[in-house]
């Protein structure tokens, strides 16, 4: 074979090879595409819960369309969040699962409540993912009640948040205009379809509370803690739950059980009563919030002491 005829026979494979290289990464590629298309994301725990879930393309596209009009809606009611600017992320990540599922239907208005004033940035981006109203307001008077040492430290953080929740939400003036509240946290997830207005229906049926799941608390107050404040709970003939509280086989034994208030529906009108209040003032004397005490195990005593079972 002449020189030229086997430089020609070298350039060849080089190409040839060249182009079998080129197909073995384009396939590679298809294949990678195809698998992470299907992949189930590894799921890690934090303190804060499991994280929001993703979302392809940009946060500022809600990946809903609104529908033509909303349907009727409770003129009282709002989706509540207490939230800071820096988890705007887990914010909208929850707002777009409630859109979606439920809101883009109805559009109540939202309201957002923080320790601090809401950077424009964070009031835009959640006006953009909600299709009804926004309202913004601060929470100022974070004082502890009896107990509060004021040092600043995530013990002190919860018992803040923890006696916030438990009664001086209801008078903050942001929710003046409302009576049934759906409590939202940043991050939770909202997987189902939720077809009917769970609001709407408070109202139709009379209740006064809703939830989603009620548990054993490992930190709940004891019997000898709860029985002194039922004297607030003012004598009634109606049905209540006390029997989920204390233990009537156990004599001076609680259950532990608790409601989950961090998804909870509640008619305001309920927390602000005289009787809840006086609960409130109750618990805030005997040594203040985040103590064997929370928001979830006022509630919790309030809701099985002084409604009916039918409420």
């Amino acid at each position: 074979m002449t020189p030229l005829g086997r430089r020609r026979r070298r350039a060849w494979c080089a190409a040839l090879l060249l182009l079998a290289l080129g197909a073995t990464a384009l396939v590679a590629w298809r294949a990678r595409e195809q698998r992470a298309a299907h992949a189930v994301p590894l799921v890690r725990f934090s303190a804060d819960g499991p994280p929001p879930r993703k979302y392809r393309g940009a946060l500022t596209t809600p990946p809903f369309a609104l529908v033509d009009g909303p349907e009727p809606r409770d003129p009282e009611g709002c989706l509540l969040f207490v939230a800071r600017t820096s988890s705007l992320t887990k914010v909208r990540r929850t707002m777009f699962d409630l859109e979606h599922r439920f809101n883009r239907r109805f559009r109540y208005p939202y309201v957002f409540l923080g320790e601090r004033a809401f950077s424009p940035a964070f009031q835009a981006a959640v006006r953009h993912a909600a299709s009804g109203h926004v309202q913004f307001g601060r929470i100022d008077d974070w004082w502890e009640g009896a107990g509060g040492d004021g040092d600043g430290s995530s013990s002190t953080g919860f018992r803040r948040m923890a006696r916030f929740w438990a009664a001086p939400f209801a008078a903050h003036p942001a929710l003046a205009g409302c009576r049934f509240v759906w409590r939202l946290e940043p991050g939770s997830q909202h997987t189902c379809d939720v077809e009917q207005d769970p609001l709407a229906l408070m109202r139709s049926a009379n209740l006064s509370y809703a939830f989603a799941v009620a548990y054993a608390a490992q930190s709940a107050p004891a019997a000898a803690a709860l029985r002194p404040l039922l004297a607030h709970a003012l004598n009634s003939t109606h049905r209540n739950s006390l029997g989920w509280l204390l233990d009537a086989g156990r004599p001076g034994a609680a259950t532990g059980c608790q409601l989950l208030t961090s998804s909870e529906l509640v008619d305001l009108r309920f927390v602000r009563s005289r009787e809840y209040q006086a609960l409130f003032r109750a618990v805030d004397r005997s040594g203040g919030f985040g103590s064997g005490w929370s928001d979830a195990s006022l509630r919790s005593l309030a809701v099985a002491a002084l409604l009916d079972q039918r409420r």
